[in-house]
């Protein structure tokens, strides 16, 4: 079957249909994740759209270079996506994690170019990975904290969670 749905995610032009190949071969987990990672540089695929728990386990840490790619996309849920997706491959401990979180500290940080869903996608990633940050934990949690006084409530709201549940830290810091 992932052959074939290979064979049609990079022959079909239409979109949806892309998409929809992509995500039936995202179900079928860690068997599918050689030709999910083939199909990174496609143009239109909605990889990033998967369950983000598709691109768990130590084999798709391949994936990164081309997710990467993909949080500079044009389409806001593409980005978003990847950053959930890079989230759980930063989970893996043969990965490098420091990369992954200067990506979503980046995202988190462009106030004014980066739409709110992204951001969001950012935080929880940073909460996601709350125990693999190590060196990065201040630079983690000062962006955490810049967030508090965001204009965005929800984003706010969401970093003073993750402060004060997976980081334990007290806001005024």
């Amino acid at each position: 079957m992932i052959p074939f749905l290979l064979h049609i995610a990079q022959k079909e032009p239409h979109w949806d249909i892309l998409r929809g190949g992509s995500q039936v071969a995202g179900t079928q987990g860690l068997s599918a994740i050689d030709s999910l990672i083939s199909l990174l540089p496609t143009p239109g695929l909605s990889f990033a759209r998967l369950p983000s728990k598709s691109w768990g386990g130590s084999r798709a840490t391949q994936a990164v270079t081309g997710i990467l790619k993909a949080v500079s996309d044009k389409q806001p849920l593409v980005r978003s996506a990847s950053l959930q997706a890079l989230a759980q491959i930063g989970l893996e401990e043969t990965v490098d994690r420091a990369q992954i979180i200067r990506t979503m500290l980046q995202r988190l940080a462009d106030r004014e170019g980066e739409e709110a869903v992204v951001r969001e996608s950012a935080l929880e990633g940073l909460a996601t990975l709350e125990g693999k940050v190590g060196p990065q934990r201040a630079e983690v949690v000062r962006a955490l904290v810049a967030v508090l006084g965001d204009r965005n409530p929800r984003l706010a709201g969401k970093s003073q969670k993750i402060l004060s549940e997976p980081y334990k830290v007290s806001p005024s810091c």
